[in-house]
C-alpha cells in the first residue's frame, strides 16, 4: 500500500478560465486553494520575450547586490529618523 497522504496531496482539481482571451488553467489542492496556474506555452514565450528578466526571478541575487541591500538596511536601522515619506522627496524634486 502507498502512503495515503502522498496520494491525497497528489490529487489536483483543474479549473479552466479565460483571461484576456488567454486560456488559463488553475490547479487547486483538495481544500480548493489555488496552488498553481498553467498558461499556454506560446503565451509564456510572449511573456519572456517582452520581459526577459522574468525567467531569472528564482535565481539568487549576486553577492554585491546582497551586500548593498544589507548595508542599506543597516543604515536605515541605525538612523530611522532620516527616513522620509516618498511624497516629500518627490515634492522637493519639483
Amino acid at each position: 500500500m502507498g502512503d495515503c497522504r502522498a496520494e491525497k496531496t497528489a490529487t489536483f482539481i483543474s479549473k479552466v478560465m479565460y483571461l484576456c482571451d488567454v486560456l488559463l488553467q488553475y490547479i487547486s489542492d483538495d481544500s480548493g486553494h489555488f496552488t498553481a496556474v498553467i498558461i499556454p506555452i506560446e503565451e509564456w514565450k510572449g511573456i519572456i520575450s517582452k520581459y526577459p528578466g522574468v525567467v531569472d526571478l528564482d535565481n539568487d541575487l549576486p553577492d554585491w547586490e546582497k551586500k548593498l541591500i544589507d548595508r542599506n538596511l543597516s543604515d536605515i536601522a541605525a538612523h530611522p529618523e532620516l527616513l522620509r515619506p516618498l511624497e516629500e522627496l518627490f515634492a522637493e524634486l519639483k
